[in-house]
């Protein structure tokens, strides 16, 4: 039962970023790559304060996990690249 939530929960972060690039926040696909991971987790706080203020606006959890998703992409990323800068 748990795997299954947990399950639905990252169809629901998949459709987040589906919708995302669909929209166009970020026009040819990855360019939230080039987004320093700070500012993808200035923005997941920013969407959790909204949710606990109980806006409902959007679906401020979905985009909240979203950003700390592509946060941790480009962390794993900057640590790789260092990695291999040190080999």
């Amino acid at each position: 039962m748990k795997k299954e939530r947990f399950t639905r929960a990252l169809r629901v972060v998949e459709n987040v970023i589906a919708y995302q690039l669909a929209i166009r926040r970020y026009p040819g696909g990855e360019t939230w790559r080039a987004v320093p991971p700070e500012e993808h987790l200035r923005h997941a706080r920013a969407h959790l304060e909204l949710l606990a203020r109980g806006d409902k606006s959007e679906p401020h959890l979905e985009h909240a996990a979203c950003r700390v998703l592509m946060a941790l992409e480009n962390e794993l990323d900057r640590e790789e690249r260092e990695r291999r800068a040190d080999e």
